[in-house]
């Protein structure tokens, strides 16, 4: 939110400084993405909209830097303006949730905010509501990995920002930026890994924080990677610090897509049933006629959605079959 005051010179002096609740430090190794931040920049000012309290949506798969580039845009937006008030809520589970609201309780000096039988959210709205905390101007930036969050909170299309895996250039200025000079010395080994890990920023984090952590070089992590899906799955499932994501969620790739299932088999028993085929015919673009058959075609219209949600397909584009999605399915049958 961002406030102006609207009572006297003293308040104002007060508010020149905006609130800013964030709970990462700032990602140094931050690099690319610079066509959706400036897309965000340019919508979640506070300032852009006068007639209301704009809502933009992240939206991706589990792993593509969401939190990342919410980040990197919190802090350019405060550098760019540091009387807009920034909180940052972690929808994790109900407790962060509420934990958060607590948190910017306190912060604003909300009285009663810990008392017990307190409705916070309440308290806290109040708070932002007041006219001493200056205009009520609002944006609202949200990450899911999911199109249910999108429709729940009646998103425009034109607040959707779809994210997919990161670029080569990108992922080749990322995977340096983690590593040793020792172990860049043949730049062109990390073409493989890259290719294997499929651009995916939290992939390629994870594989950087296991070579910096063992001093293996790019080509021998590759090796082990092709040599059998076992060891693939055991390398996706390594845990690894991670300054820039949540206590509560462990980091590997492995773990974040199993999540991204659960969502799947919890919003459609059918797309999971697609799914298990997939294992058997992965890395093969499979038509349609082949899925096992729904109980009827809406049924399979919506699951058949959900599982492109999963993939990088762009917008409005044509679907003759469904893309394999090779190495989160082997996980999933690894772990099935």
């Amino acid at each position: 939110m961002c406030s102006t005051s609207k009572n006297g010179t003293e308040h104002r002096a007060k508010s020149v400084q905006g609130n800013w609740m964030i709970p990462f430090e700032r990602n140094e190794a931050f690099v690319g993405r610079e066509g959706i931040l400036h897309l965000l920049l340019d919508r979640i000012p506070p300032s852009t909209s006068n007639d209301a309290c704009q809502r933009t949506v992240i939206e991706g798969l589990g792993g593509v830097g969401k939190t990342q580039i919410a980040l990197e845009a919190a802090f350019r937006l405060r550098d760019t303006d540091s009387s807009c008030s920034v909180f940052w809520v972690p929808a994790v589970d109900a407790t962060t949730f509420e934990n958060s609201y607590h948190d910017i309780g306190r912060l604003l000096g909300v009285t009663r905010i810990d008392e017990d039988r307190t409705d916070v959210k309440t308290l806290v709205k109040a708070a932002l509501s007041h006219e001493d905390a200056g205009r009520m101007k609002g944006s609202a930036l949200l990450t899911t990995r999911t199109r249910e969050v999108t429709g729940r909170f009646d998103v425009h299309p034109a607040g959707v920002i779809k994210m997919a895996k990161m670029s080569r250039e990108e992922a080749t200025e990322m995977l340096p930026a983690r590593l040793t000079e020792g172990q860049m010395r043949d730049v062109a080994s990390t073409d493989g890994p890259l290719d294997f890990l499929d651009n995916l920023p939290l992939a390629i984090r994870q594989a950087s924080a296991y070579m910096l952590k063992t001093g293996m070089l790019a080509a021998a992590y590759l090796k082990h990677c092709r040599s059998s899906d076992a060891r693939l799955v055991k390398l996706l499932s390594r845990d690894f610090e991670d300054r820039g994501r949540y206590d509560a969620i462990k980091n590997p790739v492995a773990t974040t897509w199993l999540i991204s299932f659960e969502h799947v088999s919890r919003d459609s028993p059918q797309a999971i049933k697609y799914l298990q085929f997939m294992c058997f015919l992965v890395q093969r673009d499979i038509p349609m006629s082949l899925l096992p058959s729904a109980e009827d075609e809406l049924e399979a219209d919506e699951a058949v959605g959900i599982l492109e949600a999963l993939e990088d397909r762009p917008q409005g584009t044509e679907m003759s079959g469904l893309a394999a999605v090779d190495d989160m399915v082997r996980c999933f049958e690894s772990f099935a």
